[in-house]
């Protein structure tokens, strides 16, 4: 495979390093992408981040109120996942 359609396979970009590898990869994402995402999809993954830090304290204090918290970060996740996958679809169209 040359190096154009390597880049053109599942629309990723070539690898720095070598196969399997994450070596030349930034893991950290920059402002630039955080600003592409969807606001919607930030709150919940912010609201996600918060209710399990919430389950965490509500269970080892004892409380079984820490059902609903584990509950909530569910529905946050799924919802950060739809609005994810709702941009991506919108900006693919």
């Amino acid at each position: 495979m040359t190096g154009a359609s390597a880049a053109a396979v599942g629309g990723r970009p070539p690898r720095a390093g070598a196969w399997g590898t994450l070596e030349g990869l930034d893991p950290f994402c920059t402002a630039e992408e955080l600003c592409r995402m969807p606001r919607l999809a930030v709150f919940a993954v912010v609201v996600c981040v918060l209710s399990v830090a919430a389950a965490v304290v509500a269970f080892v204090e004892g409380s079984f109120l820490g059902i609903v918290w584990v509950l909530l970060a569910g529905l946050t996740s799924n919802m950060a996942w739809y609005y994810l996958r709702k941009a991506k679809a919108e900006k693919r169209a």
